[in-house]
């Protein structure tokens, strides 16, 4: 069973699948829905992990394969 102490949320990049950016603010919304906020990141495509923490095991890493697109607007104001 999947409890809060068992898993960790992720943010995995799409150009270095190695590089785990751990989402370390969460909070549960709803039964069936969480919030959390994104670390400091640069710009570029990321997927969003979940660490299974299995018990006596080795940990399972599912990448789910929605991807998350980050890009910085460009400011309309120049000095």
């Amino acid at each position: 069973m999947l409890t809060w102490e068992s898993t960790n949320l992720y943010l995995v990049s799409s150009v270095n699948d190695r590089m785990l950016i751990e989402c370390g603010d969460i909070h549960k919304y709803s039964d069936d829905k969480i919030y959390m906020t994104v670390p400091d990141i640069n710009e570029g495509e990321y997927f969003l992990a979940l660490m299974i923490l299995m018990k006596d095991k080795e940990s399972f890493l599912y990448i789910f394969p929605i991807s998350l697109v980050v890009q910085f607007a460009q400011s309309k104001w120049h000095d």
